[in-house]
């Protein structure tokens, strides 16, 4: 599950877009975490292969694994003055904050 939180506090809002994402998977290891935020590192075991994807067109690949989600995501952010911070506990789940 994820949890979505914003201010409730509409000044609060208003001082500093920020939303907090939530959830309680398996959480990352901080050899993990550190890259996380590299493009083509992915933690996603058994993930598709290029040629897999080419090749056969009626099958659909997850859209997950390919190591692009949080490096755009921060690109994304600092393009709008803003930033992206990741906290994860192993076993307890991982926290995204995103600041705009």
């Amino acid at each position: 599950a994820l949890n979505v939180i914003v201010p409730e506090d509409q000044e609060l809002w208003d001082q500093e877009k920020s939303v907090k994402l939530a959830d309680l998977g398996t959480g990352m290891n901080r050899s993990v975490l550190s890259k996380s935020f590299s493009y083509f590192y992915s933690s996603v075991k058994g993930k598709p292969t290029v040629a897999d994807e080419v090749t056969d067109f009626d099958r659909r690949m997850p859209l997950a694994g390919f190591g692009f989600g949080l490096p755009i995501s921060r690109v994304m952010a600092r393009y709008f003055a803003g930033d992206i911070d990741v906290n994860s506990i192993p076993g307890k789940g991982t926290d995204v904050y995103i600041y705009l």
